[in-house]
Formats: structure tokens, C-alpha cells, sequence
């Protein structure tokens, strides 16, 4: 509902001097990184709790605290390496086109999104060594 109220970026769909509506939408990127930063990390640490608290509904027994436990800390270490891992992979891709390495702020968040969905469904079974079933 708020997103329907706030409407679309300005100059994205309509014309700002004209106020036409445009034949193609103009492609706009992000506008502010530190908001993107502030966003990711709002959702990251949301993420312990519903991984943990996921876990939790599962059983009621006396291994709860361990199993909460367990989701945060995998949930944590996928979270982790999916941003060093971006943030990597993007520094080494963009190399040949800027001739020196430089880190991408905005991949490594993207990389720890990624991996907070990707850990979600296994943060229970997951362990250093693989898998426990």
C-alpha cells in the first residue's frame, strides 16, 4: 500500500518537464547505497530470528537452545561467506575493465541476501563438515 501511495521515481515513466507520459520507461539504478547498506543490514539481523525462531516450532524438548543456537551460527557463517564471496568474485570480474581492484560495496550485500535465502531452508542441518540428516 505505501509503495502504491509513494508512486514511481520521479522522470522514470512521465517527463518532468512535460509531464508526458514516456514511450519507454528510463532505466534508473539505485539511488543511494547507504540506504541499500542500511536495508541489508535491517534484514540480516531480522534473519537470526526467524532462523533460529524457525527452529524452534519444530520440536518442545530440552535441545531447543542448542538447536537455536546452531541455526544462528550457520546462519551467520553462509551469510558471511556469500558477502566475501561477491564482493570477491566482483572484485576479480571488473579488473579487465578498470585495471586495479577495487571492492563493490553494493555486491557483497547482494551477496549476503543471497545467501541468508539460500541458508534458509537448511540452517538446521548444515554443519561445518556437511550435512546431518
Amino acid at each position: 500500500m505505501a509503495l502504491y501511495l509513494l508512486g514511481s521515481r520521479r522522470g522514470r515513466f512521465f517527463d518532468e518537464r512535460t509531464g508526458e507520459e514516456l514511450e519507454v520507461p528510463k532505466p534508473m539504478r539505485g539511488h543511494s547505497v547507504s540506504l541499500q547498506v542500511l536495508g541489508a543490514f535491517i534484514l540480516w539481523f531480522g534473519w537470526f530470528g526467524f532462523n533460529s525462531g524457525s527452529a524452534l516450532m519444530l520440536q518442545d524438548n530440552a535441545f531447543l537452545s542448542g538447536i537455536a543456537a546452531r541455526c544462528a551460527v550457520n546462519t551467520f557463517l553462509s551469510s558471511s561467506a556469500g558477502c566475501v564471496s561477491a564482493m570477491l568474485l566482483r572484485m576479480v570480474l571488473q579488473y579487465p575493465e578498470k585495471g586495479q581492484f577495487t571492492f563493490d560495496l553494493t555486491a557483497a550485500m547482494n551477496g549476503t541476501l543471497t545467501a541468508l535465502v539460500a541458508v534458509s531452508a537448511v540452517a538446521l542441518l548444515v554443519s561445518l563438515i556437511g550435512f546431518n540428516a
